[in-house]
């Protein structure tokens, strides 16, 4: 039913209405299944999308930015860091690097780094599904891209160490969906096999048919800010990383000098 409200009234609300509306509904949901989750990022996905900075939701960022940071800080739990994850890399995707980042530092003096550094080192590798993994990727790796000429030619090491933590934890993110991926595939050919033979047992050679099968296709799509851009994650990650060093020096140097040598290859 919120879903529904949230979805009819979006053009109606204004644009920090519906941020919070979405967040309050992710801090205490009734009852908090998959499907519901997943519907819900979709409608701050949209707005996002719906909504761009030129129309007037750069005046109201700030705002719930701040809020979002505030609840954070009053208490963290799993669900709303990755949701908060996820919400960056796609506002970074759509909106840009420098135009988030930028903002959020306006609140504090280098709130935006300590939130890579303390929520995204750390949580990132718990997102699953391989939506969540392609936007993180892609979001990321734009941030990436468009701050290593500001965060590694200036005389701080902390700006440093947070942009090298970014390729560090992206790194160990695609090499460990690669292995979760595979597990997976494995377990999933087990489990369709145990279902198909108890199949068999119970409705005999015969099998049976089921009018209701085709709904398990209503779901709507999930909502993909890169649809027709990015088709491979890891690829993408690669190729772009690869680029950049080619192109700067200092980028090469770093990596270089904090990768070990079989990751250093990887973008060889």
């Amino acid at each position: 039913f919120l879903l529904l409200v949230s979805f009819i009234f979006s053009s109606i609300l204004t644009p920090v209405y519906i941020f919070f509306f979405f967040f309050l509904m992710i801090r205490r949901p009734p009852r908090s299944t998959l499907s519901s989750s997943s519907a819900a990022s979709d409608v701050y996905k949209r707005q996002v999308l719906a909504l761009p900075y030129e129309n007037g939701l750069d005046q109201y960022m700030k705002t719930i930015y701040s809020t979002l940071f505030r609840r954070l800080q009053r208490g963290q739990t799993l669900k709303f860091n990755k949701c908060l994850i996820l919400f960056f890399s796609v506002m970074m995707i759509h909106h840009g690097v420098e135009r988030v980042v930028s903002t959020v530092n306006s609140i504090q003096n280098g709130l935006y780094w300590m939130f890579v550094r303390n929520i995204v080192g750390r949580d990132i590798h718990k997102l699953s599904g391989e939506l969540e993994k392609k936007l993180v990727t892609v979001g990321f790796t734009r941030f990436i891209l468009e701050s290593a000429n500001a965060m590694l030619t200036v005389n701080d090491n902390n700006l440093r160490d947070v942009w090298f933590s970014v390729v560090f934890n992206l790194l160990k993110f695609l090499h460990s969906s690669t292995a979760d991926k595979q597990a997976e595939h494995k377990q999933q050919l087990a489990f369709f096999q145990k279902m198909s033979e108890q199949v068999k047992d119970t409705v005999g050679e015969g099998g049976f048919n089921s009018v209701f099968c085709p709904l398990i296709c209503a779901e709507a799509k999930p909502v993909d800010v890169c649809e027709g851009m990015v088709m491979s994650p890891g690829d993408y990650f690669k190729s772009e990383v690869q680029q950049l060093m080619r192109n700067n020096n200092v980028v090469n140097d770093t990596l270089r000098q904090g990768l070990q040598q079989e990751h250093y290859q990887m973008f060889m």
